[in-house]
């Protein structure tokens, strides 16, 4: 089994909440979760576009994975529909993607700041990273 990996390290859109003010801004990955999240208090959302890999045969796997998240409080969208993870592993969730991709195709993580002692934001975001299995 061959696996090749894609990582969708930027550009991402940002949308932050804080003190009932909003802000949008362009980050580039990694980066620390502090950094990120500021003083954001309440919906936090990481945005991004990637194109579908290219030369998929029809036993290919494609899966989505997410290292380092600073919550468990999280909803991740591909194409406006929620995907839920296979597994929730210490280090990251994966999501089975393959029939939910599109030729174009839209990311997006939405954190929940309402509770910010549960979050952990020493550890840096890597981005997400595109898995593809194949068993050619």
């Amino acid at each position: 089994m061959n696996c090749h990996s894609i990582r969708l390290r930027g550009p991402w859109n940002l949308h932050t909440e804080a003190d009932g003010a909003t802000g949008n801004r362009r980050v580039t990955l990694p980066e620390r979760w502090e950094t990120l999240l500021e003083d954001a208090a309440g919906l936090v959302v990481l945005s991004r576009r990637f194109n579908c890999p290219t030369g998929l045969g029809e036993t290919d796997q494609v899966s989505l994975l997410l290292p380092q998240l600073p919550t468990h409080n999280i909803r991740v969208l591909l194409n406006d529909g929620e995907i839920h993870p296979e597994a929730t592993p210490q280090d990251g969730y994966r999501f089975e993607i393959t029939q939910q991709l599109e030729p174009a195709n839209r990311l997006t993580i939405e954190l929940n700041r309402t509770d910010p002692d549960t979050l952990s934001t020493h550890e840096v975001f890597e981005g997400a990273v595109i898995e593809i299995q194949s068993n050619a």
